[in-house]
């Protein structure tokens, strides 16, 4: 199939789209659901920046990276 196909993935209590030829995944999906299950947590949303701001978040950004350029 030359059409990448995007797969609805369920977590939690939302979804997360996956491109199916690469295995990215939307991170905008990710930090919605992460921030409803902070809030409920009576802790303050975060935006996408501030986990990029984070050195172990970092580290495992270039990981997954390294791994993509292996393959």
């Amino acid at each position: 199939m030359k059409t990448a196909q995007i797969m609805m993935r369920p977590f939690k209590d939302g979804i997360i789209r996956q491109n199916h030829k690469t295995g990215w995944f939307n991170a905008t999906d990710l930090i919605k659901i992460a921030n409803r299950y902070r809030t409920q947590l009576g802790k303050k949303e975060k935006l996408i920046a501030d986990y990029l701001r984070n050195d172990a978040t970092l580290e495992f950004i270039k990981e997954i990276l390294d791994r993509e350029n292996i393959s």
